[in-house]
C-alpha cells in the first residue's frame, strides 16, 4: 500500500490484516513530497490518487477514496471563472 496519508495506511492495515494471514506479505510506504516509489518487486500495489503517478510497479491498483463524479465537481468549483 502506497499513500501520502498515514491515516489511510493505518486503515488499510486494519482492513487487510484478516486477508493477509501467513501466506502473504504486507508492506506500506508513506510518500512525502515529490519522491518516487520503486515497487517493482511487489506483486500488487494499491495506491491512492496522489501516490499513483509516483509509483513504479508492474501491477498497481488505484484505490480511489473519492468518486470520479465528486472529483469533477470539486474541479468545477475550484476552477476560477475566466
Amino acid at each position: 500500500m502506497v499513500s501520502v496519508s498515514a491515516s489511510l495506511l493505518k486503515t488499510a492495515r486494519s482492513l487487510l490484516a484478516p486477508s493477509i494471514g501467513r501466506e502473504h506479505a504486507y508492506q506500506e510506504l508513506l510518500l512525502c513530497g515529490d519522491e518516487e516509489a520503486d515497487m517493482r518487486g511487489a506483486d500488487l500495489v494499491f495506491c491512492d490518487s496522489i501516490a499513483m503517478p509516483s509509483v513504479v510497479s508492474k501491477r498497481k491498483v488505484h484505490y480511489q477514496l473519492i468518486s470520479a463524479e465528486c472529483m469533477s465537481e470539486l474541479g468545477t468549483i475550484l476552477t476560477p471563472d475566466l
